[in-house]
């Protein structure tokens, strides 16, 4: 047996023999060829658009006679195909009758939620139903004008669902690009975490809290209100918008930490803020994370305002 290197000669190997940027070749000109597709597909758009008067009915012969016809759109307005899943589910759980009847929900969704669709069923779904192919036009165009959408999507995401986005404006084209440069940042930003409002709230009412790993508790936790020594109320908080496997996980790992608080803390109350579409587009793993905890609350004013009441209560306030 040959002697193995040695840690300079794996550095050496790693450095002289690295090919930088690995690609398969046959990969790279399938992948070339599906981006010429795409923006063939976009240069067609702006003809039947500049030919055409823009209109719902326009996207939505788009949408359902071009394989990729409702890729190319996500492309235009810059809309990830995670926040259209999002969006769908929210159109589908929203109980608002002015939206319901602007995209025609009842004649593409049932009353009933189990759980979210995939991209797949909505692709098919877009050939095959000409109602659902004429809301996905509709949350193009009129998106940002719909009040529900409006109170409800964050204005970096409401923004892109407006109709100037398919004048090819070459305002708009950078208003895309740039939105989709920053959107990490954008959702990195530690001043776009809710839990900076709990906090604040806490700090408002006159609410000691520390933040860290209690004794015999596996996880740090977000809230431990007064103090580490003793607490009282401990809260986690979990505002999910982009769903992944990890949220079972995450639920898994909050009933383990509720068994913890309850073997050694039983005067203790452990709070859950669960948050955010996510969630609610994974009903299962939902249904787990809220059997961790004794109260649960989400971000909305009313429920900010009933977490304050139920503390003031607790602390005999």
């Amino acid at each position: 047996m040959k002697q193995l290197p040695s840690s300079n000669e794996k550095y050496q190997i790693i450095r002289d023999k690295n090919t930088y940027y690995f690609s398969n070749i046959d990969f790279e000109e399938e992948y070339e060829g599906n981006i010429t597709q795409l923006s063939e597909l976009l240069v067609s758009l702006k003809r039947l658009i500049d030919t055409h008067d823009l209109k719902k009915e326009l996207l939505a012969d788009f949408i359902q006679q071009h394989s990729q016809g409702l890729k190319a759109l996500l492309i235009l307005t810059g809309l990830s195909k995670e926040n259209l899943l999002r969006l769908i589910t929210f159109v589908r759980l929203a109980n608002d009758s002015t939206l319901n009847h602007a995209l025609k929900r009842e004649d593409w969704a049932d009353q009933t939620f189990n759980k979210e669709w995939t991209e797949k069923q909505i692709i098919k779904l877009s050939k095959t139903n000409r109602a659902f192919a004429e809301c996905l036009a509709a949350l193009f165009l009129e998106g940002a004008t719909y009040d529900v959408l409006k109170r409800t999507l964050p204005l970096f995401e409401l923004q892109k669902l407006r109709a100037s986005k398919f004048s090819f404006n070459i305002n708009d084209l950078i208003d895309t690009m740039v939105r989709y440069n920053v959107r990490g940042a954008y959702k990195a930003n530690k001043l776009n975490n809710p839990e900076l409002w709990l906090a604040a709230l806490l700090e408002e009412r006159g609410y000691e809290f520390e933040k860290g790993q209690v004794p015999n508790i596996t996880r740090k936790m977000d809230f431990i209100i007064p103090n580490i020594n003793r607490p009282q109320v401990i809260v986690e908080s979990s505002y999910v918008v982009t769903t992944s496997s990890s949220m079972g996980d995450k639920a898994r790992a909050e009933v383990a930490v509720s068994e913890q608080i309850r073997r050694y803390y039983s005067y203790a109350t452990f709070v859950g803020f669960v948050d955010g579409i996510g969630w609610l587009a994974r009903p299962h793993d939902l249904k787990n994370m809220l059997s961790a905890f004794d109260n649960v609350f989400t971000f909305a004013p009313e429920e900010l305002n009933r977490f304050i009441e139920f503390l003031d209560d607790l602390f005999g306030r």
